[in-house]
């Protein structure tokens, strides 16, 4: 089996740093090593198909992710006074429900790094026994997705458009 090769030979994830691979380069990397059944695998979780995509480790998590947008639309329904019912999901994550304390009050870049960092540490979690194998590398490519979200930012260009936003509302308001 070719996975532990490959798994082996990839760089360390970090959260608090950068990835020092692309997912472009980590799928090329892939491409090489893995079948095209095991490659298909792989990247089934962002294809339009994702519903139905086949690995156990990319049903697991958007399970989580379910539970999460569902607390999430009851919060926002209830700050709304709003008297929607939302059907709950068939799981229950608490480590979801011990966190809303703190994503309720947070900015919200920093909220989306706190969801971020959530579903990190559940990848992490659900990493245990998948040393070397098709999971880890499903996991291994997830949080690379994560990281390399964050590698995209860059605070200069964020200030850059957030004054232009604020330039273009001035002079608009201006205007009436």
């Amino acid at each position: 089996m070719i996975y532990p090769f490959l798994y082996a030979s990839l760089p360390v994830l970090n959260p608090e740093t950068p990835p020092e691979i692309s997912v472009e380069e980590f799928d090329d990397l892939a491409s090489e090593y893995l079948s095209d059944s095991d490659f298909a695998a792989l990247t089934c979780a962002n294809s339009p198909e994702d519903k139905k995509c086949g690995v156990k480790i990319y049903r697991e998590l958007r399970c989580f992710k379910d539970y999460l947008n569902w607390k999430i639309a009851v919060l926002r329904a209830e700050k709304l006074k709003r008297s929607e019912r939302f059907t709950p999901p068939d799981e229950f994550f608490g480590e979801i429900d011990s966190a809303l304390p703190v994503l309720a009050n947070a900015e919200p870049v920093e909220r989306e790094k706190l969801l971020d960092a959530l579903i990190f540490r559940k990848l992490d979690e659900l990493e245990i026994f998948h040393e070397m194998d098709l999971t880890a590398l499903c996991i291994y490519r997830t949080k690379l997705e994560i990281l390399q979200k964050y590698a995209k930012w860059n605070e200069s260009d964020g200030r850059n458009n957030f004054e232009a936003a604020l330039e273009k509302l001035a002079a608009d308001f201006n205007e009436l």
